[in-house]
């Protein structure tokens, strides 16, 4: 859950898309596009854990070891849109 305000400043947070480095069963993975919130007053990033539950899912599904969280959301919802 992301609250509007910074739990380590209490410096208002805005929505990013950033870049992140996340380990998935030991293996370091570069991720893109990943959407995140930062403190304008510190600059510390939070990711969702929902977002990072994805990012393992799709790590799972894609063996490249750079991901692309806004593609893979596309394709998803592509498909989505076909089955109805």
């Amino acid at each position: 859950m992301f609250f509007s305000k910074c739990k380590k400043c209490g410096g208002k947070k805005v929505s990013i898309i950033t870049n992140i480095d996340i380990e998935i069963h030991g293996t370091m993975r570069k991720a893109t596009n990943v959407p995140a919130k930062q403190c304008e007053k510190c600059g510390d990033i939070v990711v969702n854990d929902i977002i990072l539950e994805r990012l393992k899912k799709y790590a799972q599904d894609y063996p490249s070891r750079n991901l692309d969280y806004a593609k893979y959301e596309e394709e998803e919802s592509a498909a989505s849109q076909i089955l109805f």
